[in-house]
């Protein structure tokens, strides 16, 4: 069926079970990122975040939010046809500029915080949002950034009630920089902590590197968890008041004392015009920040995930 709609030919990516192709529309010309799963390698569990990844994409319909096209489910393939994204991430489309403003970051920033809000009014979780899911449809054009990758997704209501009646998550999941301080403690959590991990990815984008790093995942976590945040000089000298006032509250430790996506859009830093001062210092970190992390991918986040599972597994029974 697949092969009679579409030309399939290059490979665009590759995971543990699933390859990305490009993909023709005989029908109409137009080209589409064709998701091909090997269900003969998934793990157990795999086939359910599958099919919720379909459920999730299926039911949201947001310009800053990628399109699922199709779905073909065979025995042992299933095949997404995607809405093609050739621009490149977002931090690449920031360095790429060579000197961005406070005011060029806020607007990408509105858009992918617009696409949160969206999914949180209709109660699901991304749970792994990083830079790397915030990819440009077309090239310079920053307008049509969309959010990817709901591999991770969660929708709140299917969750069952705990005593206090509420619906939380409990599974330790995401990318260890951009995870938030509840989801490592193992006391449920909800959709805020994509909150905390877009406070994160804001204060990447505004100064050119990640308020926590450490190459040791056990002390990472413990800084997440414990550690303030700080804004060191000279790169946050240049960033405004109102800026470093809402990465305060998106990475307020506490979810409950957190802002919540919506929050984020009223801040006054939002709708302000903000600075148009070039974040020169701000450009060259990035460009530190960005050849680290190509460095890093060498030790795979399944490595990083085990170890997160350990860490949760050993703070449950402390």
């Amino acid at each position: 069926m697949v092969e009679k709609e579409f030309e399939l030919t290059k490979v665009l990516g590759e995971g543990n079970y699933a390859e990305v192709k490009l993909a023709k529309e005989k029908a109409t010309g137009h080209m589409w990122a064709m998701k091909v799963i090997n269900k003969k390698k998934l793990e157990p569990g795999d086939e359910e975040m599958l099919a919720l990844e379909v459920e999730v994409l299926r039911t949201v319909q947001h310009p800053n939010i990628i399109h699922l096209y199709k779905v073909y489910d065979t025995k042992y393939k299933m095949f997404m046809c995607l809405e093609l994204v050739t621009g490149g991430e977002l931090l690449e489309r920031l360095m790429d500029q060579g000197a961005y403003t406070e005011h060029d970051a806020c607007e990408l920033f509105a858009k992918v915080m617009h696409a949160v809000t969206d999914l949180h009014s209709r109660g699901i979780a991304h749970r792994d949002l990083k830079p790397e899911n915030l990819l440009l449809a077309n090239p310079g054009d920053p307008a049509s950034i969309k959010i990817a990758d709901f591999g991770f997704a969660k929708i709140m209501s299917k969750l069952p009630k705990n005593k206090d009646g509420k619906q939380l998550m409990m599974t330790s999941c995401g990318t260890p920089e951009y995870v938030a301080p509840e989801v490592l403690q193992n006391i449920g959590y909800d959709t805020k902590c994509d909150v905390w991990s877009m406070g994160v990815i804001l204060y990447i984008m505004l100064c050119g590197f990640p308020p926590f790093y450490n190459d040791n995942i056990g002390k990472l976590f413990e800084h997440i968890m414990k550690k303030p945040h700080d804004y060191p000089s000279p790169e946050w000298d240049p960033i405004s008041a109102e800026g470093k006032d809402l990465i305060n509250k998106m990475m307020e430790k506490d979810p409950a004392k957190r802002l919540d996506a919506a929050g984020c859009l009223t801040h006054p830093w939002v709708g302000e015009d903000n600075s148009k001062v070039e974040l020169h210092m701000s450009a060259e970190k990035l460009k530190h920040f960005m050849r680290r992390r190509e460095l890093r991918k060498g030790i795979e986040a399944v490595q990083a995930l085990k170890k997160m599972e350990h860490l949760m597994h050993a703070h449950a029974h402390a």
